[in-house]
C-alpha cells in the first residue's frame, strides 16, 4: 500500500509539473497567472487538490503555515479570483489520468498476483 501511495504522489506532482510548464491549457484566459503572486498556479493547485475541509481562512492559514510562507498569506477573495481563472478542464484532465494510472497499476498488480480482489 505504501508503494502506491508514492505512485499516486509522483504522478500527481508530475501532472502538476506538467500544469505549470504549460498552463494555458488549464486556465480560463491566455495570461492567466503569468505574474508572480502570493497564491500563484501550483499554491492554488496544491491547496485545491489538499481538499480543504474547515472554513477557508483558517485552511489557508493552515496551507501557508506549512509552506513556511505566513507572510504570503492570501485573502479568502484572492483564492476565490484565482480560482475562477483555473478550467474545469484542469480537473477533468487531472482525474483521468488520475484515473488512468491508477488503472493500469491495479491491473499490473492484478497480473502479478499481488491483489487478490478488484472493486470498480
Amino acid at each position: 500500500m505504501y508503494k502506491l501511495n508514492v505512485s499516486i504522489f509522483k504522478d500527481l506532482r508530475n501532472f502538476l509539473d506538467r500544469v505549470v510548464l504549460f498552463p494555458d491549457a488549464y486556465v480560463e484566459a491566455a495570461g492567466a497567472f503569468s505574474r508572480q503572486r502570493k497564491l500563484g498556479l501550483r499554491r492554488l493547485v496544491l491547496f485545491i487538490v489538499g481538499l480543504p475541509k474547515r472554513s477557508l481562512h483558517v485552511e489557508l492559514l493552515s496551507f501557508f503555515d506549512q509552506l513556511s510562507c505566513l507572510s504570503d498569506l492570501c485573502s479568502k477573495s484572492a483564492f476565490s479570483q484565482a480560482r475562477q481563472k483555473l478550467s474545469p478542464l484542469f480537473f477533468l484532465i487531472g482525474t483521468a489520468a488520475y484515473l488512468t494510472v491508477s488503472i493500469v497499476e491495479l491491473e499490473s498488480r492484478l497480473n502479478a498476483g499481488k491483489v487478490s480482489y478488484y472493486v470498480p
